[in-house]
């Protein structure tokens, strides 16, 4: 059974005789085949971008100066929100806290909470606190959502007025919102953490926007040359096929330059010598 179907495999070859298919590509220009190549990655790329979100995975984005970014303008948004609850207890209360102005780092996400650290006394310690990243819309004003805070149990250790600083610095609840303590953001700003938890879990946030189309851009290329560096991941089937099969127009194109650069060396060296 092998011999028959080696015998007509071979058969069929030396009818078709490829050879001479491949030599008549061979003849083209390399420049043709160059063009090609760039267009494939061109190609790919915009077919890349036009998958549906969430197609890709980006497991390092949360490293990258953007998502830097988003997280020093979120931890600057949250510590604002919180000044502002501390000035306003102490403005009805008629006495300042027992701390200065608060800064909170955003941290770690997971699944349902983001990690916060609340910096207190001068920034020489802070407490870890706990956001849920599930908004509850606050009726009262359809402008504005609250996330519920959640504090570590160390908190109420190592402060004096733990219940009187927590109360001071995200308030109580109330029936539009009621979470024991919380933090209220507008829909914009509720907008940017949503941003800011889909840059660090590495899915695309950078869906929009001349950040993605060169991000797009760059996986082809690297894809097509198989780099393979894996700061991108196709996720869906879609974007699987797509990746698996531009590697292999690669090959064929990267194989066609080479022969039609041979092709023309070696016109070159069997040129007869010019007559003297």
């Amino acid at each position: 059974m092998a011999v028959t179907t080696y015998t007509i495999v071979v058969k069929t070859i030396r009818r078709v005789r490829p050879h001479l298919y491949w030599e008549s590509l061979a003849r083209q220009n390399p420049a043709l085949y160059l063009s090609l190549y760039f267009i494939a990655v061109i190609g790919f790329g915009l077919g890349f971008m036009c998958l549906p979100e969430g197609d890709f995975y980006s497991p390092y984005e949360k490293l990258e100066p953007i998502s830097v970014f988003k997280n020093i303008h979120l931890s600057k948004l949250l510590s604002l929100h919180v000044n502002e609850n501390r000035d306003l207890y102490e403005a009805d209360h008629g006495h300042s806290m027992p701390t200065d102005k608060i800064k909170i780092r955003v941290g770690d996400v997971t699944e349902k909470e983001i990690t916060l650290y609340l910096f207190l006394a001068g920034g020489l310690d802070h407490q870890k606190l706990f956001m849920s990243r599930e908004s509850t819309e606050n009726h009262e004003n359809s402008e504005q959502n609250c996330h519920e805070v959640r504090f570590d149990d160390s908190f109420a250790d190592n402060y004096f007025y733990p219940q009187l600083l927590k109360s001071a610095l995200f308030g109580r609840g109330d029936k539009y919102c009621p979470y024991n303590y919380k933090i209220i953001m507008t829909k914009q700003e509720d907008e940017e953490v949503l941003h800011y938890i889909q840059a660090y879990e590495g899915h695309s946030s950078w869906k929009d926007g001349l950040n993605y189309v060169i991000r797009m851009l760059y996986f082809s290329a690297t894809n097509i040359t198989t780099v393979g560096i894996g700061d991108v991941v196709p996720l869906s089937t879609e974007a699987r096929i797509l990746t698996g099969l531009e590697p292999v127009i690669g090959w064929m194109l990267s194989g066609l330059v080479i022969s039609a650069i041979g092709w023309r060396v070696a016109r070159l060296r069997d040129r007869p010598p010019p007559r003297s």
